[in-house]
């Protein structure tokens, strides 16, 4: 069960992710999270530097936004100002349920084994990505604020950090 909600990477922020590193993992696709991964919880705004980390990324792998937001509208416009595509959770399923992973991987026309699924949850982002085989990378949140039904996975997360910490799964200050 550890294993399912356990990043293969850690990061404290998504421009903090190499691109060489993905690369050297034969990744060929990134799928992103929206809230707290690229943009503040329901903002349309990337964080600073988001943006041409996206770039530098799409010259280099396919890239899709994956998001459980109900605002869609909010969705497609962040993805396009960023020129990827994008797959909510309308009639698809939220992570870590495969629907929208699955749908995501199908547009991009790529194999789970090559993909990366990056995010800022673990008990969606990455639960999601590693029940599928995917190599999943964890994102601090970039704000505390955000989604009131995520708080109490966030409290379920807080636990699990504290173990892996402990077991040596993730580095210090994560």
């Amino acid at each position: 069960m550890l294993s399912n909600l356990t990043p293969k990477l850690v990061v404290r922020r998504l421009q903090d992710l190499s691109l060489d590193d993905l690369a050297t993992h034969g990744l060929e696709a990134l799928l992103l999270d929206l809230d707290n991964t690229v943009c503040p919880w329901h903002s349309e705004e990337p964080a600073p530097g988001c943006e041409e980390w996206v770039q530098q990324a799409t010259a280099r792998f396919k890239v899709c936004m994956v998001s459980n937001s109900i605002h869609p509208r909010r969705l497609n416009r962040v993805a396009d100002r960023l020129a990827i595509p994008a797959v909510g959770r309308w009639g698809l399923g939220r992570k870590p349920f495969p629907g929208g992973i699955l749908a995501a991987l199908q547009l991009l026309g790529v194999d789970r084994s090559r993909t990366a699924m990056i995010g800022d949850q673990i008990m969606t982002d990455v639960l999601g990505g590693n029940r599928l085989g995917l190599f999943t990378v964890w994102v601090q949140p970039l704000q505390k604020r955000e989604f009131f039904g995520t708080k109490p996975s966030r409290a379920v997360e807080r636990l699990l950090l504290r173990r892996f910490r402990r077991m040596g799964l993730l580095p210090e200050g994560s």
